[in-house]
């Protein structure tokens, strides 16, 4: 018992030492304190004075106990700072529905029969925006292939980063939200639909609305089509 306690000590202190995962050499440390003063008990109680081993362990298993603490609170401290770094990319949660951007919206149907060979390959039909924001004025519909729906809204207008900043205070204003950044790109989402703007080549800057799940879809028909394909002829 004693034997077993000081080595779970060792053990649990050297674990102490790693940093951030030394939080977890509590589950070590924890056990070797208990059966160290276990065996101190015993000792005394059949007064047996070979207890040194014993008192070793307790000592080793407070000191990595101390170091351990520090290690949970190291930890959490990187937990929540991981935490705020997501928050400051990703955006806040908006609080206003996103439906869509320029008179069109996501998840509405294109009609087959209006998409040539071009836009089937490119993934998207060009239109005229409905509704004007600044001079976002072509606007392209990226549609799902099999069923043709509508998951994310994308257009673009030549400005500078002037021009963005005010783009980027609009959609705030728009969606009572503040958007996250990443390098030259903006976002933020609610309800599993996503809005972000950013800047391209040349001096364009450029707005997306996206629906992460029909999204999902759109990879998932892909993956469908090029199976149905497939040829498994003298495999």
């Amino acid at each position: 018992m004693k034997v077993a306690g000081f080595v779970l000590a060792i053990l649990g202190l050297i674990f102490s030492l790693i940093p951030l995962v030394g939080a977890f050499s509590i589950y070590l440390l924890i056990p070797a304190f208990l059966l160290s003063v276990i065996g101190i008990i015993v000792s005394v109680i059949k007064k047996k004075g070979k207890y040194g081993l014993a008192i070793a362990a307790v000592i080793l298993s407070v000191i990595g106990g101390g170091i351990a603490i520090v290690q949970m609170k190291a930890a959490v401290a990187v937990g929540e700072g991981l935490a705020e770094m997501h928050k400051s990319t990703s955006g806040e949660d908006v609080q206003v529905k996103i439906t869509g951007f320029a008179g069109y919206e996501l998840g509405e149907k294109i009609d087959p029969k209006e998409v040539n060979k071009k836009d089937l390959a490119n993934g998207y039909v060009k239109r005229p925006a409905k509704r004007k924001f600044r001079n976002f004025e072509e606007i392209k519909l990226y549609f799902t292939p099999k069923t043709f729906v509508v998951y994310e809204i994308r257009s673009s207008e030549k400005g500078n980063f002037d021009d963005l900043k005010v783009i980027v205070a609009s959609l705030e204003e728009k969606y009572k939200a503040k958007m996250g950044s990443l390098l030259d790109e903006y976002r933020f989402s609610g309800n599993h639909r996503t809005v972000s703007t950013g800047r391209g080549f040349g001096d364009i800057n450029w707005i997306s609305v996206q629906d992460n799940k029909l999204a999902k879809q759109n990879e998932k028909e892909k993956t469908e089509i090029v199976k149905s394909k497939a040829d498994t002829t003298g495999l």
